[in-house]
């Protein structure tokens, strides 16, 4: 097919038929390429046009306003009003221009070389003009789509699961949608080519490769928006710069050096266009027709861009961890001056009203919601511009939780006294719980109770324990909803003993009598206890009230541990003057807490009998 343009008007109007190829937007625009002409919306809503004029395509109608979005492809022209009616003006030879009566509800707009398609606002299109190649007949099957653009005879549909559907011409393979596409944001129909720009930044083509248009730049990521021309390609990225690549006549793909700030790009034949953000367009390639002669002192029309909706990344949750969780959704929106709203939905359930986004969070507060079902939760977060609303949905998996035990009847315990204990177990989820008491490993009890849904408290029937001796024991509630691993919770006793044991000694003999100076065997019996039942240590000294001299007067006490009982040995003498000779017996008794009681027994030795 010969693409030379160097051709008269009146050449190229002969030929026109085996040499236009051009391209439809991938998307409604404010700017637009034609056959050799430029169309643009203002700032105002009216609509500009130069360059070639073969056929009226730049002649506007009269009084045109309110005007959103242009296309074009060959050599007529349309306009998308902000009423979402059409209005076409420019070649009419296949009805091209003849908008179907009654059309409206139009959210986009796109021209092939001799049809015209509309996207309406209940996802069904509408086609009108030539059908050579079956680029006017709808597919019976198609369904509602997203968005739909026009090539040179064939069309490209996005559906909304971001896959892609064609139909009309196949020459050149251009409706031989890659196998396992998806993630389509945009797309963009050429002459034999298709493009298609994925929700990651990326872009994929098919179709015709004369002359090179599929061979996509190595590296190139980050792309917002796409344009196919006759046999070139625009990708415009991210920060405002622009890349093509494809058959480079008279320029078309040799990008101004140091262009950006780039919001749309427009791609025709031999001839590219950049609008920017402020408003100003940039036109390089050929200039047939004087496509480069940009009117002076226009400000163009910002083309709308969807915002942007960022669900985050699946998560997994406990139930119980409902309430404190809040996924952190981001809106954005490249036209930076438009005021965001969002919601968040299940399914088609609205879980939250419209709210205003700000500084570009869109949270959900699942603390704010009912208490969800455990298991898959699909939530998806919806953002508008008032014109277009981008929707991303993550997945929220809710887990059982595992019940949560708080025993009690911990402390300090005076001995032999009963410790009670209990607590509460409680299970977000209002499973059936069993529960058990344990002290070193060894089962003491069980129970079982109901729980209730939400995590309240249930109490527990306390556990009485008894005639636990001294010292430390920790108690061990160990409860399980059959679910989850058991969990425990403990709670630590301590059995203290601050009472004095007591003591109570009796002696056999009080009185030594005859003074005769033997030593007389005497035996108390300390009767010493303990109100924790175990024995006491028994202690015993021995003084006299009388100066010591000469042999011992007493052997050392002796005593046996286990009876409780005291021998020993006092000499049956006195001295001769006074009232006679005192022994005292001093015990002690000290139990295993360390508490000590004293207690005394006294055995005499008369000075006489008389005075005993």
């Amino acid at each position: 097919m010969n693409r030379n343009k160097g051709l008269a008007i009146w050449q190229w109007s002969l030929v026109l038929a085996l040499v236009l190829a051009l391209v439809a937007t991938a998307r409604a625009n404010t700017i637009e390429c034609g056959a050799y002409f430029k169309l643009g919306v203002k700032a105002d809503g009216t609509v500009v046009a130069w360059g070639c004029d073969e056929w009226d395509m730049i002649n506007v109608p009269p009084g045109l306003n309110g005007v959103v979005a242009v296309a074009s492809l060959g050599v007529h022209s349309l306009a998308l009003k902000e009423d979402g009616t059409v209005v076409a003006w420019g070649n009419n030879w296949y009805g091209q221009c003849t908008v179907p009566p009654g059309l409206t509800e139009v959210v986009s707009v796109s021209g092939g070389a001799w049809h015209s398609v509309a996207l309406k606002s209940d996802g069904t299109v509408v086609t009108w003009g030539r059908n050579w190649w079956g680029e006017g007949a709808v597919p019976a099957d198609l369904g509602p789509v997203v968005a739909v653009e026009a090539g040179w005879g064939h069309n490209l549909a996005i559906k909304a699961d971001g896959t892609v559907v064609a139909w009309g011409r196949n020459d050149y393979g251009e409706c031989n949608v890659p196998a396992g596409l998806s993630g389509v944001v945009a797309v963009a129909g050429g002459n034999g080519t298709s493009l298609a720009l994925k929700g990651n930044g990326t872009v994929v083509a098919w179709g015709s490769n004369i002359f090179g248009e599929r061979e996509i730049p190595p590296g190139l990521t980050d792309v917002v928006a796409i344009a196919a021309g006759n046999s070139h390609n625009l990708a415009l990225k991210g920060n405002g710069t622009v890349v093509a690549w494809g058959q480079n006549l008279e320029g078309c793909t040799d990008v101004p050096a140091g262009l950006s700030g780039v919001v749309a790009v427009a791609a025709g034949n031999a001839n590219s266009m950049a609008l920017k953000g402020n408003g100003t367009v940039v036109v390089w390639g050929t200039n047939f027709g004087g496509q480069l002669n940009v009117p002076e002192g226009v400000t163009f029309m910002l083309p709308n861009r969807p915002p942007q909706a960022n669900a985050g990344e699946n998560i997994s949750i406990l139930s119980k961890d409902q309430a404190a969780t809040i996924l952190p959704g981001i809106a954005s929106d490249p036209n930076i001056s438009d005021s965001l709203q969002y919601r968040w939905l299940e399914g088609e359930t609205a879980l939250t009203a419209w709210q205003p986004v700000q500084n570009g969070q869109a949270p959900l507060n699942l603390g704010n919601l009912p208490i969800l079902t455990l298991g898959q939760h699909n939530l998806t977060l919806e953002v508008t511009d008032g014109k277009v609303t981008a929707k991303d949905t993550m997945v929220l998996t809710l887990g059982n939780s595992a019940p949560n035990p708080a025993p009690s009847g911990g402390g300090t315990y005076q001995v032999n006294i009963n410790v009670s204990l209990g607590g509460q177990v409680s299970d977000f989820d209002g499973d059936y719980l069993t529960y058990k008491w344990l002290r070193g490993g060894v089962e003491l009890t069980q129970g079982a109770v109901a729980g209730v849904a939400g995590g309240q408290p249930v109490n527990l029937t306390p556990f009485i324990v008894s005639s636990l001796p001294v010292g430390d024991y920790e108690f061990t509630l160990e409860v399980s909803d059959g679910i989850n691993p058991a969990v425990s919770g403990s709670v630590t006793v301590s059995i203290i003993d601050d009472t004095a044991p007591t003591l109570a000694p009796t002696v056999d003999q009080t009185i030594l009598w005859p003074p005769n100076k033997r030593m007389v065997p005497v035996t108390i019996r300390a009767n010493g206890a303990d109100n924790s039942g175990l024995p006491v240590t028994l202690a015993a000294t021995v003084s006299c009230n009388e100066p010591l001299a000469g042999a011992p007067y007493w052997t050392e006490p002796v005593i046996n541990q286990a009876t409780g009982m005291i021998t020993l040995q006092l000499k049956a003498d006195r001295l001769g003057k006074g009232k006679g000779r005192m022994y005292t017996i001093g015990i002690t008794a000290t139990d295993q807490s360390g508490n000590v009681s004293t207690a005394r027994v006294v055995v005499s030795v008369p000075h006489d009998q008389g005075k005993n």
